[in-house]
């Protein structure tokens, strides 16, 4: 990846102006941009970078993303405000991403808080049509003041078990925050404390590195509260204890009976710890012990069977058990191989050990945890295959809620967690194919099944592959805590690849975390509405060179343009409404595309429904559509045409066409948007139900030829004039200066007297030029032969929105009936 970073003015500008184009088509699309930043990793992970001032630190960017644009990233200072703008190179994707940045720091001495945002802007900005993420606050992320290293604390670790006849080894740590985040390396002289006959060795002792050991012993049963301090160099904090992983704890229980009996992993020594385990069932070593805590050889019959932690606290605890009791005979040995069939899951168990009137148990705690979730879902199982694109039931995506189950194991009341990176849609090709949406919703935690109520933001159906829904550890912490889980090297639940968190590693450890089997597909989901983009109307379409005319004729073609995006509830587009998920195809009807005259005058409306088979006014008539949708944005081209009968109508100043289209599923556009009645003639009853496409005239027209008469020896001018009917009669329709008068369009006949088909055929007729302002002319061309007597012929103008005709007549001068008269011009 390569980072350009903006430090000027002019760069900025420069790079705006390069990417002018860009910006226009990302303005649409980012206005529903839907992403977070997740995670800010300063330097790998120090919490706060000491660093010289001027200097440089590495800092990776986490983004969670929904389809926004992610053109840049900004990080700004504070106090002070200084801020960089980054360029990102990640544009448009679905999923978590993670990019990392050498950012320079600011040159003066100060402890920095930074802020980090991504953009769609080229220039970290947020102008109309472009967003920004919430800030990521990163508080003291950069220190350029001198570095004082001290120690801050001594930090004792443990994990609260010890035996009576053995030593119990301890973590000691000089810690170099408090956080304990960071260790103090030179050399560090400690002192330690026990009560109630506990023992250090070595109770003082020096160490360098940070971290060191001490043996703590007790010969007899009982809880030891432990301590100590650092004697040099003075600590600037009291001393704290970490009780497998939890601070505040500095209790260690000694117990007795585990010296006499104890479980452990198969073939390992005894008070060695139990790793996690899973309610699917394991098998555990009992090993019977001598007073010293040694295996020794019996022939006695042992009992075993888990229980609560809580049930081995004590000296009469309540008892809860686990697992059903297992029972096995030593023979001569000192250690016997059980397999349990846990019933309940749980945070903290131990193996109860009885052996005649000796009772234990488990030195060690472990967790017990389900093997995984199986997640069903209620009210979105249209297809299971995800190939069906009209089953039912259909969700709304985005919108209509649905519930989600991951059922596991009796006892496992934590609320799993959901990754949107693990989902897999199925679109029109195929499962796996599509874009994947994202889950919204939250499991509510309950015993044994967790439910929640969920949307889902894409068409089509998505299934849940392994770890969608997970536990990332939470319920197995005694273990995670203690490092008694499988390492998966950075493979945890939320990322793309997810090893089995079931397979046993070398050292016999499964992982802590655990998640959901595969699923059926869910759904099936369509949009929620659609949105309307641009939306024109051409008129008089088929006169392309007419760029303005403000009216059609009545049987003349017009052109509606239709932009629509199908989105989810929250705006996004819905990319995988597309092919067989698209159920708004052809034909036209169903763009909804009606029309209103709504005239000004009171009480005077007229309704354009579309045209039945049998055409009748008033009607529009809406042909075959140009157009589909892919990846959820459709441009459809749409002809239209006014219904022209055949006596005279109008004229339809005030015709408002609409457009509301709807799907085979019901999906519309949202009706707060519809702003014309198409239907309702009463305006008093009038309820909005289209959204207005375009405004227009609709005329019903003709085209009046003036008759003629001239010379049989010179060429004859005829004047022609578009008309409309006003309602009373016809009027010169001034708005037309489109119309041609292509020779083509006319014709000659009623042939009478001197003027013949010989000498005045077709090709007498020389077209004219367009109409202007409503008025043009035609010639037809002197007759030849020369007639030897006056006569006439009918000019016919021949279209289907415009007709007329009037009669050419040659070797008329005035109103004499003379054939030739010689005149002088």
């Amino acid at each position: 990846m390569t980072v350009h970073l903006l430090f000027s003015r002019g760069a900025a500008c420069l790079r705006m102006l390069l990417t002018a184009a860009l910006l226009l088509f990302a303005a649409s699309n980012n206005a529903q941009a839907q992403y977070t930043v997740t995670k800010v990793v300063i330097n790998g992970g120090t919490t706060t970078v000491n660093v010289a001032p001027g200097g440089s630190v590495t800092v990776d960017v986490t983004v969670d993303n929904r389809g926004g644009l992610w053109r840049t990233t900004s990080f700004t200072y504070s106090p002070g405000g200084a801020s960089i703008c980054a360029t990102s190179e990640q544009g448009t994707f679905i999923g978590i991403r993670t990019v990392r940045y050498v950012i320079p720091v600011p040159s003066t001495s100060n402890l920095f808080s930074l802020a980090v945002s991504v953009h769609s802007h080229s220039a970290c900005k947020t102008p109309p049509g472009h967003t920004s993420s919430a800030a990521f606050n990163f508080p003291n992320a950069v220190n350029t003041r001198p570095v004082v290293v001290g120690v801050d604390h001594l930090q004792i670790e443990h994990d609260g078990i010890g035996r009576t006849c053995g030593a119990k080894t301890v973590t000691v740590k000089a810690c170099a925050n408090l956080a304990c985040t960071a260790l103090y390396t030179p050399a560090t002289t400690i002192t330690l404390t026990a009560n109630n006959s506990g023992s250090w060795a070595p109770v003082t002792q020096t160490f360098s590195g940070g971290t060191a050991t001490a043996l703590l012993t007790k010969i007899d049963a009982g809880t030891v509260t432990v301590g100590g301090t650092i004697t040099s160099p003075a600590p600037k904090t009291a001393t704290t204890c970490l009780k497998s992983g939890v601070l505040g704890n500095c209790d260690i229980v000694f117990s007795a009976t585990s010296c006499r009996l104890d479980a452990v992993e198969t073939s390992k020594l005894a008070g060695t710890p139990i790793f996690t385990k899973t309610t699917n069932g394991f098998s555990l070593d009992v090993v019977n012990l001598n007073a010293s805590g040694v295996p020794a050889n019996t022939t006695a019959t042992i009992y075993a069977r888990l229980v609560d932690e809580a049930s081995c606290v004590g000296t009469n605890p309540p008892l809860t058990f686990l697992s059903p009791e297992v029972a096995g005979s030593f023979v001569n040995t000192s250690r016997l191989n059980f397999t349990f069939a846990p019933s309940v899951a749980s945070k903290s168990a131990r193996v109860r050990i009885i052996n005649g009137p000796l009772i234990g148990c488990s030195t060690d705690k472990f967790a017990i945890r389900p093997a995984s979730f199986t997640v069903t879902a209620v009210g979105a199982n249209a297809s299971a295959t995800g190939t069906n694109a009209a089953a039912t039931p259909i969700l709304k995506a985005g919108t209509t809620a649905f519930t989600l189950t991951a059922t596991s194991s009796a006892g496992y009341s934590a609320q799993p967690a959901v990754s949107n990176a693990r989902l897999d849609a199925a679109d029109v090709n195929g499962p796996g194919t599509g874009v994947a949406g994202a889950l919204t919703g939250a499991f509510v935690a309950g015993p044994g099944t967790a439910s929640g109520s969920f949307t889902y933001s894409e068409v089509g159906y998505v299934r849940l592959l392994p770890f969608t829904v997970y536990d990332n550890g939470d319920f197995a912490l005694v273990d995670a805590a203690a490092n008694e889980c499988r390492v998966d090297d950075g493979s945890l639940p939320g990322g793309a690849a997810i090893a089995d968190a079931n397979i046993v590693d070398g050292s016999g450890k499964i992982a802590c975390y655990f998640g959901n089997t595969e699923t059926a597909y869910f759904g099936r989901f369509v949009p929620d509405r659609f949105v309307l983009g641009a939306a024109t109307l051409k008129e008089r379409a088929a006169l392309a060179s007419c760029t303005t005319p403000q009216f059609s004729y009545m049987g003349e073609q017009m052109q509606a343009s239709v932009a629509l995006t199908a989105v989810n509830g929250a705006g996004g587009q819905t990319a995988n409404y597309t092919g067989s998920f698209n159920r708004l195809p052809t034909p036209v009807t169903q763009l909804g595309i009606n029309a209103m005259d709504d005239a000004p005058a009171p009480g005077v409306r007229t309704a354009f429904p579309a045209c039945a088979p049998t055409k009748a006014h008033p009607c529009i008539d809406a042909g075959t559509p140009s157009g589909a949708f892919a990846d959820g944005e459709a441009a459809f081209v749409a002809p239209l045409t006014v219904f022209r009968p055949a006596a005279a109508v109008g004229p339809f100043e005030n015709l408002k066409i609409g457009v509301a289209p709807i799907d085979l599923d019901g999906v519309r556009l949202d009706p707060a948007t519809y702003n014309i009645d198409t239907v309702t003639v009463p305006i008093a009853s009038a309820t909005n139900n289209h959204v207005l496409l375009a405004s227009t005239k609709a005329r019903y027209g003709r085209l009046n030829i003036d008759n003629a008469y001239g010379s049989e020896l010179l060429n004859l001018t005829m004047r022609v004039s578009a008309q409309y009917w006003s309602g009373g009669g016809y009027v010169t329709n001034k708005l037309d200066s489109c119309t041609p008068l292509p020779a083509a369009n006319f014709t000659l006949s009623g042939h009478k007297r001197g003027i013949t088909t010989v000498n005045m055929d077709a090709s007498h007729v020389i077209g004219g030029a367009n109409l202007v302002g409503g008025v043009g002319k035609v010639v037809l061309t002197k007759p030849a032969p020369v007639p030897v007597q006056t006569g006439y012929a009918v000019l016919n103008f021949n279209n289907l929105i415009l007709t007329g005709s009037a009669r050419a007549t040659f070797g008329v001068y005035k109103a004499g009936p003379v054939i030739y008269v010689r005149e002088t011009y």
